[in-house]
């Protein structure tokens, strides 16, 4: 009953997450594969040094989101969930193997 709850809890987190992150991912990748759009002119340019000065910062904080929720999204629940599932899933079967062991 905990854990349900728990996992409709974390699906209302991780939606907002998500669409936070993935719409940070779609505002940097223009600027992470070294697009301009020149409003002036109205003409998108590919390579120029005003996009080349931004490139490595986008790059970086894309990266860092991307690892940043896979950690969030995968590794903490995990972390979270493994005392509780090692003390109730794995430690009693070795209890159980140890009895039979030292009865013999």
């Amino acid at each position: 009953r905990v854990f349900l709850s728990f996992q409709h809890v974390h699906y209302h987190l991780i939606s907002g997450f998500v669409e936070a992150c993935f719409a940070s991912y779609a505002g940097l990748l223009p600027m992470a594969m070294g697009t301009s759009i020149n409003i002036f002119t109205r003409t998108i340019e590919l390579n120029n040094p005003i996009s080349a000065w931004w490139t490595n910062m986008s790059i970086s904080i894309v990266f860092g989101l991307g690892f940043s929720t896979v950690l969030t999204l995968i590794t903490i629940p995990v972390l979270i969930m493994l005392p509780n599932y090692l003390r109730n899933e794995i430690f009693p079967k070795f209890k159980q193997q140890y009895a039979v062991l030292r009865n013999g």
